[in-house]
């Protein structure tokens, strides 16, 4: 049962090979400071203002997004080990 005031992390996992990119959808405030830090340019946000990954396979799993999310939105799993993040 949803906690009163605590949002729904929305979690959404995105794979590439072994990699796992995780986004808590339900955690984004709509800032952007995400989409402008992506070197690839692959994030956007959706209609309902939160973050959309909009293609996994050119994904370099740099972490900036993570590094620049003040939200903790983003878990990246570059080998696959963490099995929590992935499935």
């Amino acid at each position: 049962m949803p906690r009163p005031g605590v949002r729904d992390p929305e979690a959404r996992h995105y794979h590439q090979g072994k990699a796992v990119l995780t986004t808590f959808r339900g955690w984004c405030k709509g800032c952007d400071l995400c989409i402008g830090s992506c070197p690839v340019g692959i994030l956007a946000l959706g209609e309902d203002d939160r973050i959309e990954v909009t293609d996994i396979s050119r994904c370099i799993f740099c972490g900036l997004c993570a590094v620049r999310c003040p939200d903790f939105v983003f878990v990246l799993d570059r080998d696959g080990r963490d099995a929590a993040w992935s499935s």
